[in-house]
């Protein structure tokens, strides 16, 4: 009977949800669709859609996917780092408020909360790397509001966190033959541009 039991067990899973108090975060997440001769931005979400699918690749012995998660696995280490040295110098930054006024943690009244479906680990490391940018931008809000920075300052900080990918705007599930992981910088420039575009379009 117990044997029984055991056979009819199902696989594990738990709820999990995302949640972003800012606009510079929800962009990264939901990106931007192609249009009015501007490249799409594939959003965080799509980012981590394409890491399940190169782990499952990767799990049927595919070299290319094992080539591009060792690549993009390098990357978003580098950019933990990049963020962490951001993070360290808003701190110091913020140790500049007198010791008579305490100021709380600027959280949103509405914030917003996404369902989040991950099954590779390189998808874990990409969410808490948008979840440390959110941190680093609701901080640095709060040290302009609070006079401690100017804005050309705080813009130039939410640019130098800013979290991206470039990849190619087409991911062919073909055949390891056709070699369907296309040229891709997927990984190349986790970090940068206005907003952390992850912007998408032909290899240059």
């Amino acid at each position: 009977m117990s044997d029984l039991v055991q056979l009819n067990l199902g696989p594990l899973r738990s709820a999990m949800k995302l949640t972003l108090h800012t606009h510079h975060a929800a962009r990264v997440w939901n990106g931007r669709p192609a249009g009015d001769g501007k490249n799409g931005i594939v959003g965080l979400s799509g980012f981590v859609s394409l890491m399940n699918r190169m782990k499952r690749a990767a799990e049927r012995d595919d070299p290319y996917a094992d080539f591009w998660l060792i690549r993009i696995h390098e990357k978003l280490e580098s950019s933990k780092s990049e963020l962490a040295e951001i993070k360290a110098r808003l701190d110091q930054s913020m140790k500049s408020l007198p010791e008579a006024l305490s100021v709380g943690e600027n959280l949103n009244v509405l914030p917003v909360t996404l369902p989040v479906y991950i099954n590779s680990p390189f998808g874990f490391l990409a969410v808490y790397l948008l979840i440390a940018y959110d941190d680093i931008v609701r901080r640095l809000l709060l040290a302009h509001h609070t006079a401690l920075m100017g804005r050309r300052d705080m813009e130039v900080w939410i640019n130098a966190g800013g979290y991206g990918c470039e990849c190619q705007s087409e991911w062919q599930g073909k055949t390891q033959s056709a070699h369907y992981w296309p040229p891709c910088w997927c990984g190349e420039r986790l970090m940068g541009g206005a907003g952390g575009a992850m912007r998408c379009g032909d290899e240059s």
